[in-house]
């Protein structure tokens, strides 16, 4: 129950993997809180009401993390490889206590409730045998005997031990009590173990409803993002501000606008417009073997707005456009994906000279079982015909493009000069992987791919998640790891966060756009 007793916090497999739930006392009103990833365990409400515990094998082992119900923005505590677990609130909900076996042993740890100050409040308990329950292959299913229960005094905690009789053989359980000084806390070494580069430390839901929002793209200053949605009927360009306020509309009519991308200075927008090719519903698009199909089709134009939505104007006619618009650093050409009958090639339009310029032949199709060349997308399954917007991109400097291409026989994310010389493939599996994007810096790309990695949970779960890749060494780290489709990464100007689109939501029923924070 939660401290108000109003509430009751429990897990449940209801929405697919096992997630946070709660429920009136009188059973009513059951609701999602946690979008469940490989596992979200140990539930605990916070005294002051405004904030749940929980352990979280999305990432591997079993991390901590809180959540804020009020605006679903969800914090990460703990970052080890190790597992960690049994959080449980001190009585005035300033800390957490918890149990993992960082320096070989499993014991019991203190930190602050924002994850700051971890102190570690045992050695060697019950003569170092404690962990001898525990089972790194069902993590959450042993984790269970750990359970910590603070005293309302805040001076003492409840665990249960065990040892095995020598003379018997028999197991022996047993409830301890851990007591201590409040004063002595502030006093025990403080853990310095450094966060690693580019660790997830948090999401926030921006977006969310009975409608589809995709495509987002921070303005320069990192104040705005626009993205494309059907909230409408249509596929619009709208803006909101990065913490997802002030919604606005920047374009109305019937045609479709999709893939708004701002130009270097932030006074502009390009983005891709078409007429619907027949009347279509909205609940159409909300399948996800119909989002795709719905959105793209191969007349696409490029089209440039002021930033306010005010202005637009056409800047290609008759050419089959299939990508989203990539503006060059000096805001002087645009470059985007064109489907021939050659193939599928890369051009550059200068917007001085109203010039094209053809890069290079290098996005090849995969054949469907209709007979169409269509790449796959996330949201369709293979050989339905699904067809997905490429992304392209100039890197910082302005010197290379980013692009997907399947020329090794798999989706993958490669880069090449920004005159079509030195194709370099960066991402390598058995997986597509798609939506690639520089980060400021231009020394990492972000892209969505369904493949697992080491720091994928216990689960297995294939689906689409955030990863990034090290443009000169190729390391690749997984940034989520959930159950949902996770896709359409972009960064912020400052390379601290990456907004998404994810259907976690709403029981994986609609798309909308979340933000990731990172270290």
């Amino acid at each position: 129950p939660t401290s108000d007793g109003k509430n009751i916090l429990y897990i449940s497999t209801a929405g697919g993997d096992h997630s946070v739930w709660i429920m009136d006392m009188n059973g009513e009103n059951e609701r999602r809180l946690t979008s469940g990833g490989t596992g979200d365990w140990f539930p605990a409400m916070n005294p002051d009401g405004k904030e749940i515990v929980f352990v979280s094998t999305r990432l591997g082992n079993g991390d901590i993390w809180t959540i804020d119900s009020a605006e679903k923005r969800y914090h990460r505590l703990t970052y080890t490889d190790l597992p960690e677990f049994s959080p449980a609130w001190s009585p005035d909900g300033s800390r957490v206590a918890y149990v993992t076996n960082q320096g070989g042993e499993f014991d019991v740890w203190i930190m602050d409730r924002d994850g700051k100050n971890k102190r570690r409040l045992t050695k060697g308990l019950s003569d170092k045998n404690w962990g001898n329950r525990f089972s790194a292959i069902k993590i959450m299913e042993t984790a269970g005997y750990y359970h910590l229960s603070w005293h309302p005094d805040g001076t003492k905690l409840l665990f249960t031990e065990w040892e095995t009789d020598t003379n018997t053989n028999q197991e022996k359980t047993y409830i301890s009590v851990l007591e201590f000084d409040k004063g002595i806390l502030d006093k025990i070494e403080v853990d310095r173990t450094p966060i690693p580069e580019w660790t997830l430390i948090g999401e926030k839901e921006l977006t969310v409803g009975e409608w589809e929002d995709f495509g987002p793209a921070f303005s320069p200053d990192g104040g705005s993002i626009a993205f494309s949605s059907n909230r409408s009927g249509s596929w619009d360009i709208w803006s909101m501000e990065f913490n997802g306020e002030n919604l606005r509309q920047l374009t109305k009519g019937d045609d479709d606008e999709l893939a708004p991308v701002y130009s270097p200075d932030g006074k502009e927008i390009a983005f891709l417009r078409s007429q619907k090719p027949e009347a279509r519903s909205q609940k159409d698009e909300t399948n996800f073997e119909n989002l795709q199909s719905s959105i793209v089709n191969r007349q696409y134009s490029l089209w440039i707005m002021k930033s306010g939505g005010s202005g637009a104007r056409q800047i290609t006619k008759g050419i089959p456009i299939i990508s989203y618009p990539a503006w060059h650093p000096n805001g002087r050409k645009i470059a985007f994906v064109v489907r021939e009958e050659d193939g599928t090639n890369i051009w550059s339009y200068d917007l001085e000279n109203s010039k094209m310029q053809r890069l290079i032949v290098a996005m090849q199709s995969v054949v469907t079982s209709k007979g169409e060349q269509l790449p796959y997308s996330p949201l369709t399954k293979k050989g339905d015909g699904g067809l997905s917007l490429y992304r392209i991109g100039y890197n910082p400097a302005g010197d290379k493009i980013t692009f997907e291409s399947n020329s090794s026989g798999n989706i993958e994310i490669w880069t090449m000069r920004a005159d079509g010389t030195n194709l370099a493939r960066i991402t390598e599996g058995d997986s597509p992987h798609w939506n690639p994007i520089w980060s400021p810096d231009g020394k990492f790309i972000a892209y969505s791919t369904e493949k697992l990695g080491e720091e994928a949970g216990h689960h297995n779960w294939r689906n689409y998640n955030i990863w990034v890749a090290n443009t000169e060494t190729h390391e690749e780290r997984i940034i989520t790891g959930e159950e949902q489709t996770d896709w359409n990464p972009v960064w912020s100007p400052d390379g601290k966060k990456i907004a998404y689109v994810t259907n976690r939501a709403d029981g994986f029923k609609h798309f909308g756009i979340w933000m990731l924070y990172l270290k």
